[in-house]
């Protein structure tokens, strides 16, 4: 006769049990937020690219049509049936000029032709991977804002009386101007367009390249046209202000303009900043594209001072120690 041996066991006790599901929740717990750095470091990587090939973009705009983009630019006809005009065209600013040199030259047509529509199509390359506000339902959104399209700055000074004012409709980008073109009488057809002055790289940066900010990270529900920007229809913020001194003594200073930039930015919380703050989704720092394609992070806490320096041209400032 056999003995059954003793001692045996043929399962895990529940002590044991529970101990086991502790460890494997605890390395979870610690996995989890390594995953998420190192996601969140992906789509850093891959915005900063994005900035890049649109910084690269613009140069490349410029050796061909000898010419930063406009801020503006249309281009439509119109055909008389008898009764009433009908017609095609599109109009766009900077992202859209960009297009044919974001292999997008088929978009670009398209949109200019105005034969199809290209408010819901999704270009890649204006989208920031960790931008929390992008929405579902508009797929032609942009994460990116140009730098500043308009620089208005007033300056008036009594005792002794003293007055300047400098206006460059276009920032750092080309103006636009009208041109039309009638084929006939009242019922002709006739088109018109207007695209910007020819203003090369070299003429607008007078601060230098590497001075001067060309494109920054700003989520696209962060925008007046809420809940979304447009690639199409993103032209950037604006930078002016008035001073006024009288005797000697400053009493009054408005300005507008860029005057910072957020990190931590959701849908609900960009309340009043969309229009003078740059921004992103990540805790880290805003990516910045500056003016001679390379790629910055600035921290949160940059003064406004500095701020709006980087995003001037031409005021003959120098950046502060903070940049």
């Amino acid at each position: 006769m056999t003995r059954r041996a003793t001692g045996l066991r043929s399962a895990f006790t529940l002590v044991e049990l529970l101990v086991v599901i502790a460890i494997i929740a605890v390395l979870i717990g610690l996995l989890l937020p390594a995953i998420q750095k190192v996601r969140d470091a992906a789509a850093r990587i891959q915005s900063a690219n994005n900035l890049k090939q649109l910084g690269l973009a613009v140069h490349n705009y410029n050796d061909s049509e000898g010419c930063v983009p406009p801020y503006q630019a249309s281009k439509y006809n119109y055909n008389w049936n008898g009764s009433y005009y009908t017609g095609t065209g599109g109009s766009y600013y900077q992202l859209g000029a960009l297009l044919p040199y974001l292999e997008q030259g088929g978009l670009f047509n398209a949109m200019v032709a105005g034969t199809t529509s290209t408010y819901n199509t999704p270009v890649k390359t204006f989208i920031d991977p960790s931008d929390k506000t992008i929405g579902a339902a508009y797929y032609a959104s942009t994460s990116y804002w140009p730098g500043i399209y308009n620089i208005y700055d007033v300056r008036y000074i009594s005792n002794p009386y003293s007055y300047t004012y400098r206006n460059e409709y276009g920032g750092i980008w080309s103006d636009y101007s009208y041109s039309y073109t009638y084929n006939g009488g009242p019922s002709a057809a006739y088109s018109y367009s207007y695209n910007g002055k020819k203003r090369a790289i070299t003429q607008i940066f007078a601060d230098g390249l590497s001075n001067t900010l060309m494109f920054g990270e700003h989520p696209q529900a962060c925008s007046s046209n809420t809940p979304y920007q447009q690639w199409q229809y993103t032209n950037g913020p604006q930078l002016y202000g008035y001073y006024y001194d009288y005797g000697g003594g400053q009493i009054s200073q408005y300005n507008q303009g860029i005057q910072g930039f957020k990190t931590s930015i959701t849908a609900g919380t960009c309340g009043n900043f969309w229009s003078t703050h740059f921004m992103t989704s990540r805790s880290d720092a805003v990516q910045i594209c500056l003016a001679d394609g390379s790629i910055r992070g600035i921290d949160p806490s940059i003064s406004a001072t500095t701020s709006k320096n980087l995003v001037d041209p031409s005021d003959g400032q120098t950046l502060g120690p903070d940049f």
